[in-house]
């Protein structure tokens, strides 16, 4: 469906720098979901949309070959380029946002461990990012929230019509979101999506509302979980 389909001017950061503690040490991302590590299925679903040089892997130095060997077994003909990642998640979306060519005005930032993300999610996000300036991937909530206080006793009940749980992809303009993760590291704020970021110096992102499963893995029974819906598309 989108063989020979390029999006030109998107460069595309996966981050696989995590230390996925609630995961059970060790590294989900290397984890297998039929037989193929969990990073690979975001990587194969972009790859064919991404210009030579604009799909970037972040990882930590001491695993950059384990991901590498993965890529050259799973991805062999893919255009990959692998980047060292920083010691925060901050850290490593601004090492990859310096790995794009200047070609390269758009980014998407996707965390690897959403393995269901597909190449027609990447690229309606980006037709949204174009037309509002950015395009963060989102669901709207359907269950009642609550708020509670430390003690686990309910506070309020909140107003599930006006919130979101946020995904990735994200994508915003390379420049600005270069800028606002300059600002957010000058002043030593710890922020925990690349929306947050552009939020931190007065951008409004788009939500880009997604309806197909685009889980995270996090914990082991993640996995299974995954592949049943990757078994189904």
């Amino acid at each position: 469906m989108f063989k020979n389909k390029k999006l030109h001017g998107l460069g595309v950061i996966v981050v696989a720098g995590g230390s996925g503690s609630r995961f059970g040490g060790s590294n989900k991302l290397l984890a297998k979901i039929a037989g193929i590590p969990v990073f690979i299925y975001s990587l194969r679903s972009f790859h064919g949309l991404c210009l030579p040089g604009n799909l970037v892997l972040v990882v930590k130095k001491s695993e950059t070959a384990k991901f590498a060997d993965a890529i050259r077994k799973f991805l062999p003909t893919a255009d990959v380029k692998i980047v060292v990642g920083g010691k925060t998640r901050m850290h490593s979306v601004v090492n990859g946002l310096s790995a794009l060519p200047d070609s390269a005005k758009f980014a998407a930032v996707h965390d690897a461990a959403r393995p269901l993300a597909t190449a027609g999610l990447l690229l309606s996000s980006c037709e949204a990012a174009k037309k509002y300036g950015s395009a963060v991937t989102a669901k709207r909530l359907t269950d009642t929230v609550k708020q509670a206080d430390g003690k686990c006793f309910v506070m309020k009940t909140l107003d599930r019509n006006n919130l979101w749980r946020v995904e990735t992809p994200q994508i915003f303009p390379i420049a600005e979101l270069k800028a606002a993760y300059g600002k957010a590291l000058a002043g030593k704020i710890v922020l925990t999506d690349d929306s947050a970021v552009m939020e931190n110096v007065g951008r409004k992102p788009f939500l880009f509302e997604y309806k197909l499963p685009n889980l995270k893995i996090t914990y082991p029974e993640d996995l299974g979980i995954a592949g049943m819906h990757l078994a189904d598309s």
